[in-house]
């Protein structure tokens, strides 16, 4: 599979100021959460004038930004030198078409929308130049393949998004599992509450609280060479990674699920099936786990204009997940794609 990337381009970000930030120096902020960059690297963009603050509409900016404290309502202003991570270069294929709507088949690696280090490597970017603006009416993994509805007006996303929120609407998912799923023609319910872990966010923010989530797994076959099932998933609930993580605690994992699947961190696997609050020490650990990770990616070199560290492309095959929205039926009309390629080897 060959890759899509972009030219390194000057991007500047507006933000409003997180709860978290408050109270905090910018400097101290951007050290913590841009940790691929080290705090000299800042501190030349607060000299250049590449951080910026936005406070009762007055700039704020330089030597003025060390010292101040950031405040309720603030905008942050960061330009930055955008190194976007490349996608897969597969087509997007338009799955339906009218006035109000389009549905695509997202293909994986791709964000849905512009997020963190993607901006023209994102779905609705993507979109832009056939389509122009499009407005979201649901979310899916940047891993993950399959449906994705956009509407052509904001009016009628709000219309579908209650639609999907109130559960008026049936999601059918494919995933190819490790092992022998049951093969109950009633299919087996996960009625476990999930969160997920994000060490980004920093020990009081890493795990939310779990909150209710029900799935309904099906198994469709089995390879006993493989010893692996591809599964019909049908959710109800909308959480961050639910279907990922209840395969997970039912003990068949999707395959190739770099967060919960069978290569991925024991500690992490541990602390979604546990009942107990996960502990500094436990969120150290995974920390290190997650800066490993880093530190393991093949270093190029530096770019010549911000500084910026240079990897070597991911291989495809990491951009992957068995996962894929394959069918949203609602009231009056349904969405289905065609069947990933993954599940033709079983």
């Amino acid at each position: 599979m060959s890759l899509q990337k972009v030219v390194p381009y000057h991007h500047t970000n507006t933000l409003f100021v997180k709860g978290r930030w408050l109270n905090r120096t910018i400097l101290d902020v951007v050290v913590d959460e841009f940790k691929t960059r080290d705090r000299d690297f800042h501190l030349r963009q607060i000299a250049l004038q590449r951080l910026k603050i936005e406070r009762d509409n007055k700039i704020i900016a330089g030597d003025e930004l060390l010292s101040l404290r950031l405040q309720n309502k603030d905008i942050l202003h960061l330009t930055v030198h955008k190194h976007e991570p490349p996608v897969l270069a597969l087509p997007v294929d338009t799955v339906y078409e009218s006035e109000e709507l389009v549905v695509v088949n997202k293909p994986p690696s791709i964000p849905v929308h512009p997020t963190g280090r993607y901006y023209y490597n994102s779905l609705t970017e993507m979109l832009k130049p056939k389509y122009g603006e499009l407005y979201l009416c649901h979310r899916l993994d940047k891993l993950t393949s399959g449906i994705v509805i956009l509407a052509r007006n904001p009016q009628m996303a709000a219309s579908l998004q209650r639609e999907i929120r109130s559960k008026q609407v049936e999601k059918f998912y494919l995933a190819r599992v490790q092992g022998e799923f049951p093969g109950d023609e009633n299919g087996i319910v996960c009625n476990r509450p999930v969160a997920n872990i994000d060490t980004k966010l920093g020990f009081q923010h890493a795990m939310k609280e779990k909150k209710e989530a029900s799935t309904r797994f099906t198994r469709i076959s089995y390879c006993p060479e493989l010893n692996q099932s591809v599964v019909l998933c049908q959710p109800t609930t909308g959480r961050t990674h639910q279907i990922r993580i209840h395969l997970n605690m039912l003990g068949f994992p999707i395959v190739n699920d770099p967060l919960y699947g069978p290569a991925s961190s024991p500690l992490r696997r541990q602390l979604l099936i546990s009942e107990a609050p996960m502990t500094k020490e436990q969120f150290d650990t995974l920390l290190k786990e997650d800066r490993d990770k880093i530190e393991r990616l093949s270093v190029t070199g530096r770019c010549v204009e911000c500084g910026e560290l240079l990897f070597a492309d991911s291989n495809p095959e990491s951009m992957v997940i068995w996962l894929h929205a394959f069918r949203y039926k609602f009231k009056d009309k349904e969405f289905i794609t065609r069947t990933p390629s993954w599940c033709d080897y079983l």
